[in-house]
C-alpha cells in the first residue's frame, strides 16, 4: 500500500527518473562495406569494439563488432529551436551503416513530461539530421582506405531512447510496462491529450522485464529502459536492429532504382543490328544477374551480422525490435525483388539465345546458297 499511495503512483503525477539520459540516433549508410580492423588501425586507437556486457549476452554472436568512436561535444536545436548541448558519439558497421549518436543528460529532477517534451523536440529537430550528416562526413573523409564503394544515401534511420536507473518513489519498474506516462514519452506525444487505452495498449505492446527492477519497452521511434545497473546493452542491440533496417531500406531502394533504369532501357527503341546479334540482352542479363548476387550476399551479411545462439532476454529483446521495426517486411521485400530479378535475367538470357540461334541459322542458309552459288561463279 506504500507504494501505490506514492505520487509517482497517481496517474495524473509525472514519474519521475533517476540519472536519465536521452540518446539520439541518426543512422546513415556511407559504404557497401566497412573494414574494421583498418578502420581501428586508422582511428590509433581512438575506437573501441562493442561488447555486450549483461549475463547471457554471449547467446547474442556478433562475428564483427562494430566499433565507437567518441566524437566530443555539440550544440544542436531541436524542432522548437532550443539549443542543447550533447555528447557526440559514431559507430560503424561492418555492413556499411554509420550510426550518430547524441547523449543529453536529463536534470536530477527531470520527470516524464519533461523526457516527453524532449524525445519530441530532438526527434522532429531537422538541425539533428544535419549535425549527423556532417560528423559522418568527416568521419567517412579520414576512413576513406577502409571504405569498400563509399556513396552517399539520401535516406536516413532515427531513435530514440530513454535510459534510466530507476523510477523514483518505486521499487518495481516492470510495474510501468503499460502506463500512459511512458506511452506518451514512446509517442513524443507532449501535448496534454489523454492516450485511449488502445493507444497505451498498441504503444507499450513489446514490453520486457529481466527483474522486477528492470524494464524495457520498445516502439516503433522510441523506447524507455529501466536499467539499476546502467549497463547500455539494450540501446545497443535496439541501435543494431535500427541500422539493419536502414541497410534493408537502402538495398530495396537502391534494387528500386536499378529496375526503372532497365525497364527504361527496355523501352526504348531498338538499334536493329545490335539488338538483333542480341548484345543488349546479353548485357542486361549479366547486369541482372550481378545485381542478383550482390542482392544474394548483401542479405546473407546483414543477417548474420548479429546471431541469436539461444533464447535469453538480450535475444529476446533483440528479437522483438525486428519484429516492431518490421525488418522481416523490408527483408520479404528485397527477396520478392530478388526473384523477379531472376526472372528477368532468364527471359532476357533466353531471349538472347533466340536471337543467337536465328543468327546461326541465317549464317547456314547464306552459306548452303553460296556453295549453290559458287560453281556458277566459277563457270563464268
Amino acid at each position: 500500500m506504500a507504494l501505490a499511495m506514492t505520487s509517482n503512483n497517481l496517474p495524473n503525477e509525472p514519474l519521475r527518473f533517476q540519472e536519465a539520459t536521452i540518446l539520439a540516433y541518426r543512422l546513415f549508410d556511407v559504404a557497401d562495406d566497412i573494414d574494421l580492423d583498418l578502420a581501428q588501425g586508422l582511428l590509433a586507437g581512438a575506437a573501441i569494439r562493442l561488447k555486450l556486457s549483461r549475463e547471457r549476452s554471449e547467446y547474442l554472436e556478433i562475428p564483427r563488432a562494430p566499433l565507437t568512436v567518441h566524437l566530443g561535444a555539440r550544440e544542436v536545436k531541436g524542432s522548437s529551436g532550443k539549443s542543447y548541448s550533447v555528447d557526440a558519439f559514431a559507430r560503424l558497421f561492418s555492413f556499411g551503416a554509420l550510426s550518430i549518436r547524441f547523449e543529453l543528460e536529463l536534470p536530477p529532477d527531470a520527470d516524464s513530461h519533461q523526457a516527453t517534451q524532449l524525445v519530441h523536440d530532438l526527434e522532429g529537430s531537422k538541425d539533428l539530421e544535419v549535425v549527423a550528416r556532417a560528423d559522418a562526413d568527416r568521419l567517412c573523409e579520414r576512413l576513406g582506405p577502409a571504405l569498400d564503394s563509399p556513396h552517399t544515401w539520401h535516406g536516413v534511420e532515427t531513435y530514440a531512447v530513454l535510459i534510466s536507473r530507476q523510477i523514483l518513489g518505486s521499487a518495481a519498474a516492470e510495474t510501468f510496462g503499460t502506463d500512459p506516462r511512458v506511452a506518451k514519452i514512446l509517442l513524443a506525444e507532449a501535448g496534454g491529450v489523454e492516450l485511449s487505452a488502445e493507444e497505451v495498449q498498441d504503444a507499450t505492446q513489446h514490453r520486457f522485464s529481466y527483474t522486477v527492477n528492470d524494464l524495457c519497452v520498445i516502439d516503433w521511434n522510441t523506447a524507455v529502459v529501466i536499467e539499476p545497473q546502467g549497463l547500455r546493452d539494450i540501446p545497443d542491440i535496439l541501435e543494431f536492429a535500427t541500422a539493419q533496417l536502414l541497410e534493408f531500406r537502402f538495398y530495396d531502394d537502391l534494387v528500386d532504382r536499378e529496375m526503372e533504369s532497365l525497364y527504361s532501357i527496355l523501352a526504348k527503341r531498338r538499334e536493329p543490328v545490335y539488338w538483333k546479334l542480341g548484345g543488349r540482352y546479353r548485357r542486361l542479363s549479366r547486369q541482372l544477374n550481378r545485381r542478383l548476387l550482390e542482392t544474394v550476399e548483401f542479405v546473407e551479411r546483414v543477417d548474420n551480422s548479429l546471431k541469436v545462439i539461444a533464447d535469453s532476454y538480450l535475444a529476446r529483446v533483440y528479437t522483438a525490435a525486428l519484429a516492431c521495426f518490421r525488418v522481416s517486411t523490408w527483408l520479404a521485400g528485397v527477396n520478392r525483388k530478388q526473384d523477379l530479378l531472376t526472372q528477368m535475367a532468364e527471359v532476357l538470357w533466353n531471349e538472347s539465345h533466340v536471337y543467337t540461334s536465328h543468327l546461326l541459322e541465317l549464317i547456314i542458309i547464306l552459306l548452303i546458297f553460296f556453295e549453290m552459288l559458287a560453281p556458277l561463279w566459277r563457270g563464268l
